[in-house]
């Protein structure tokens, strides 16, 4: 499932709630989020909020939910937060690079779980195979893990 996007190829927060939803719905077993919101926890949206609950929902419906850390190099998400990396009910995924150190330039902090290759990772651009950087890149390799792991063995938990 994607998310649709305006005629500038950006979407908003307003698009997730509806979109993760309609994946539980679907029967997904695994999530990948290669993209983040900054929110503002002292005054949420309506749509931050609804996001907030369509994630609990998929944890509490056992859906693995995988999420990109960010490229914000060293600025940890405290006093920051945000979706759904900040979830703890969320893998969050920052980036290692060939030599599987984690890359300067990936976000850190509490709650990140994990590292997958972010540096020089293969890619499709528009002028044929390229060299890519970021964590939305690692999140998905994490992701294929994740749904891996369930074809061997249907009853992990979330947890």
């Amino acid at each position: 499932m994607f998310a649709r996007v305006n005629s500038l190829g950006t979407f908003g927060m307003e698009v997730f709630p509806v979109t993760m939803l309609q994946a539980i719905l679907d029967g997904a077993q695994v999530i990948n989020c290669s993209f983040g919101f900054g929110v503002n926890t002292d005054n949420w949206t309506a749509d931050e909020l609804l996001f907030a609950d369509a994630i609990k929902t998929a944890y509490e419906k056992n859906i693995f939910i995988v999420a990109s850390a960010g490229n914000s190099g060293n600025a940890s998400y405290e006093p920051n937060y945000t979706l759904p990396a900040s979830s703890n009910v969320v893998l969050t995924i920052s980036a290692s690079n060939i030599y599987s150190y984690p890359c300067a330039w990936s976000s850190r902090g509490k709650c990140v779980d994990i590292c997958a290759p972010g540096e020089s990772v293969p890619a499709i651009g528009l002028e044929g195979y390229e060299e890519a950087d970021g964590t939305s890149f690692s999140a998905p390799i994490v992701s294929a893990v994740c749904a891996m792991m369930l074809s061997f063995n249907s009853d992990l938990k979330v947890e």
